[in-house]
């Protein structure tokens, strides 16, 4: 079974961003249509909402040419500096298109403007609703929908 191996490939040191769809957004798959995926189909699933790297909402905004500086936002606990990108792992920026782990292409688009409070992030088609949620190795980004790799 290749899924575990995903989640465990996940576990590691990484960095990692995963882009995780809501509960709302995995409702939109039928059940049966989950089921009847073979093994590898899902680990390519999974493995298309993970790219290497710490990325956060505003090193991603800047991959699509839209950055921005976080307001009031200062992080002494850990080495990165607020973006535009995350010098702390890597040296050049982060940028668009971005390679998922599935070795599938991200687009990335921005609408609207944060200092408006109506920017719009999206990955692959997808929203990003609730950004920069921490995890040890990574940041998670919860999307309104699933990423369909194009390979399924």
């Amino acid at each position: 079974d290749d899924t575990p191996t995903v989640i465990q490939d996940l576990s590691q040191d990484g960095p990692y961003t995963l882009f995780c769809p809501t509960d709302a957004a995995m409702d939109l798959v039928k059940e049966d249509a989950w089921e009847n995926l073979f093994d590898e189909e899902k680990a390519l699933f999974m493995r298309h909402h993970a790219v290497r790297g710490k990325w956060g909402i505003e090193d991603i905004a800047a991959a699509a040419g839209k950055p921005t500086r976080p307001v009031d936002y200062v992080d002494l606990t850990t080495y990165e500096r607020p973006g535009p990108y995350n010098k702390a792992f890597f040296a050049e920026p982060l940028k668009a298109p971005m390679l998922s782990l599935a070795d599938q292409k991200l687009e990335v688009e921005v609408t609207g403007e944060l200092k408006d409070m109506n920017r719009i992030v999206k990955v692959g088609g997808a929203q990003i609703v609730k950004s920069n949620i921490r995890c040890w190795n990574g940041y998670v980004h919860f999307i309104d929908r699933p990423l369909r790799p194009k390979r399924m």
